[in-house]
């Protein structure tokens, strides 16, 4: 028996289209193959202008009448945990019962959610339009680089910073990173100036260390062959 495009799948590549004429006005779509069900179904890359700004978000599309639900013990819940980028999912809800329908579309927040952010954990599905769409993009950016403990800068910078209250432990623990990154940078150049610069990188990223971080022993044994480097000098 011939396999029949159903109503339903119908009705969901009308969904999935009306959704991608939306997006595209601020994004660079890419829809992930429906043989490869990994509980993503698009992923975006921000524009400004006709600017792409490197900036990534994942979708999940849903076209149902009744509010979709994803539980945080299901396996797409679980897998959306592994992304370091913005994730919304998003409900095309028909009007009627027909392929002529229209669709109302709302979305929502899992950025908030998965990062266990409990006064946001009872938000629920907003009515999208691009303006909220777009601050939301942002935002859960901004707590997608607070999580890893960096500071995104630039055009966004004055927009979200007072975010970083929420992510105040994640920023300490590993605030270190970029500037032990600068340190073997500045290390790896040898001059004197350099080597000052990177021996004020390391004893800064020791200062925020966790005790029983194992790179302490490494930045220790650095500092104390920069100190000879630069006694050497002289």
């Amino acid at each position: 028996m011939n396999k029949k495009y159903t109503f339903e799948k119908q009705l969901g590549n009308k969904g999935a289209a009306y959704l991608e004429s939306l997006l595209s006005d601020f994004s660079i779509v890419h829809r992930i193959d429906e043989a490869k069900d990994i509980g993503i179904d698009y992923i975006c890359e921000y524009l400004i202008d006709e600017n792409p700004m490197r900036l990534l978000f994942a979708i999940q599309c849903k076209t149902v009448n009744k509010k979709p639900s994803i539980g945080e013990n299901s396996k797409t819940f679980g897998y959306w945990k592994g992304f370091d980028i913005p994730i919304f999912l998003f409900w095309l809800q028909p009007e009627d019962n027909t392929l002529k329908t229209s669709f109302e579309c709302k979305f929502k927040r899992f950025t908030p959610i998965l990062h266990k952010l409990s006064k946001h954990r009872k938000e629920g599905f907003i009515v999208f339009n691009e303006e909220d769409f777009r601050r939301s993009i942002l935002i859960d950016y901004f707590r997608c680089n607070y999580r890893k403990g960096s500071f995104p800068y630039g055009v966004y910078e004055n927009i979200f910073k007072d975010i970083a209250k929420e992510y105040s432990e994640e920023l300490i623990k590993n605030g270190w990173a970029m500037s032990y990154a600068l340190g073997l940078i500045y290390h790896s150049k040898g001059d004197r100036e350099s080597l000052s610069l990177a021996l004020k990188c390391f004893k800064f990223s020791k200062m925020f260390m966790q005790k029983e971080n194992n790179l302490i022993d490494n930045i220790n044994i650095k500092i104390d062959d920069i100190k000879h480097k630069l006694h050497g000098k002289k």
